[in-house]
C-alpha cells in the first residue's frame, strides 16, 4: 500500500512540473503540523489541477505523514469562475484501502469557503473553512476539522504564493486545544 501511495506521490508531483507550463493549470503543497497535547504530527499535503476548458477540469490530491497517506483523483466543474466542485476517488493507508472524496469551493477577491468529505478505508472526515481577506497580507476566519477541532483561523500572504496559517481549535471529543500551523506554496 505505501508504495502504491508513494507511486501516486511521484506522479502527482511529475504533473506538478507539467502543470507549471500551463495558465489553466495549478499546483499547490503544504506542510501542515497538528500539534496536541499528546503528539506533533507533521504532514505533506498537495494538488494537482488541470482545466480543459474553463468549465471542465481535474484534480490530484495527495497527503503523506508519518503513519498515514493517501492520494485521489477526480474531475472538476466550475459551473461560475467563484465555484469548484470535485469527486474523487482514490487510495488510502488502511486496511481496507479505497477511498472516495468531494468539495466544494466558493471564492473571490474578498475572501473564500471550502467544504471537504471524504469516505471509505479508515472512516469518514471533513472540513470546513471559511475566510475573510482584510488585504493582500492578512485573512481570517474560522475552520472545522475532524480529528483537529473547530477554531479561528488567521492566514498571513508574506510573499506573493506563499501562505502561513494558524488555527487555535478546541476538540469536542477530547475536550482538548489542539493548533494547526502551516506552510502552504501556491504555483
Amino acid at each position: 500500500m505505501k508504495a502504491m501511495i508513494a507511486l501516486a506521490v511521484v506522479v502527482l508531483v511529475s504533473l506538478a512540473a507539467y502543470t507549471a507550463a500551463f495558465a489553466q493549470n495549478s499546483f499547490w503543497v503544504e506542510e501542515r503540523t497538528l500539534l496536541t497535547a499528546e503528539k506533533v504530527t507533521p504532514q505533506l499535503a498537495g494538488t494537482v489541477t488541470h482545466y480543459f476548458s474553463n468549465k471542465i477540469g481535474a484534480s490530484c490530491y495527495f497527503q503523506v505523514g508519518k503513519a498515514y497517506a493517501e492520494a485521489y483523483l477526480g474531475p472538476n466543474f466550475a459551473p461560475r469562475p467563484w465555484i469548484e466542485l470535485n469527486a474523487s476517488l482514490g487510495l488510502e493507508q488502511a486496511d481496507n484501502s479505497f477511498r472516495y472524496a468531494g468539495s466544494l469551493w466558493l471564492g473571490n477577491k474578498h475572501g473564500y469557503a471550502l467544504g471537504i468529505w471524504e469516505n471509505g478505508g479508515s472512516d469518514y472526515w471533513y472540513k470546513a473553512v471559511a475566510v475573510a481577506k482584510a488585504n493582500k497580507l492578512l485573512a481570517a476566519g474560522g475552520m472545522v476539522q475532524r480529528f483537529a477541532g473547530v477554531g479561528l483561523r488567521l492566514e498571513v500572504n508574506p510573499v506573493n504564493h506563499v501562505v502561513v496559517w494558524a488555527a487555535p481549535l478546541y476538540e469536542w471529543n477530547s475536550r482538548s486545544m489542539n493548533y494547526l500551523l502551516t506552510l502552504k506554496c501556491n504555483f
